[in-house]
């Protein structure tokens, strides 16, 4: 397990982020064997906002934006990844920040302002927005963790994007946490085994496909 850096807030602004998760994904792949590691196993989970990062990046693998970042030696290595987690994440910015907008809480505003610019990119970058479109996406398998009681998304975000990711033909595993809010420091110390069990049961069945493929 390995966890990657990636510049934040303004001065990592969409796309600029997520090239530095398409980067980090290419060198673990071509490093991996440093590592007695897999590449063909390499997956990938993120927290909040680093869970939209990180499922944005497994489903547009190869967008130049993403790709930006040359890396020698990657011989055809790709930011293609065995499976992605999002653990409560921001995947639909548009929709949080017009929850925001309409809760009055103008610092969370700001925040998406000053990342995303404008809100035609928070909607391009919007995953409920790119399932509904029809792009042509990768669909890793996913596992999404949202607690229900989670007040910093939109109410029903991420059961739209497993209906919708499922629709399109991806495998997903949705995984709702009764009265549990955002961020793990609220939660419970049996939901957080309950959590915890689940994503390494869903890392152990994934881990074992990529190796057979």
């Amino acid at each position: 397990m390995v966890a990657i850096d990636f510049l934040l807030g303004a001065d990592g602004r969409y796309p600029g982020s997520i090239a530095d998760v398409n980067y980090a994904t290419r060198w673990l792949k071509v490093h991996a064997a440093d590592f007695n590691a897999d590449a063909a196993t390499v997956g990938g989970l993120g927290v909040s906002s680093g869970g939209h990062l990180i499922l944005l990046s497994a489903m547009r693998p190869f967008d130049p934006r993403y790709t930006a970042l040359p890396l020698a030696g990657t011989n055809g290595v790709d930011g293609t990844l065995a499976y992605a987690i999002s653990c409560w994440g921001v995947l639909d910015p548009l929709g949080r920040y017009r929850m925001a907008e309409a809760n009055g809480n103008k610092d969370l505003m700001a925040n998406h302002e000053r990342y995303f610019l404008t809100t035609d990119v928070m909607q391009e970058s919007n995953i409920i927005h790119i399932l509904q479109s029809g792009e042509k996406v990768e669909l890793p398998p996913a596992l999404l963790i949202q607690g229900t009681a989670d007040k910093g998304v939109p109410q029903g975000m991420v059961e739209k994007v497993a209906e919708l990711y499922r629709a399109a033909g991806g495998d997903v595993d949705l995984a709702l946490f009764k009265d549990m809010p955002h961020g793990i420091a609220g939660w419970t110390e049996p939901e957080v085994q309950n959590m915890i069990a689940h994503t390494k049961n869903f890392i152990a069945q994934h881990l074992t496909a990529a190796v057979a493929r």
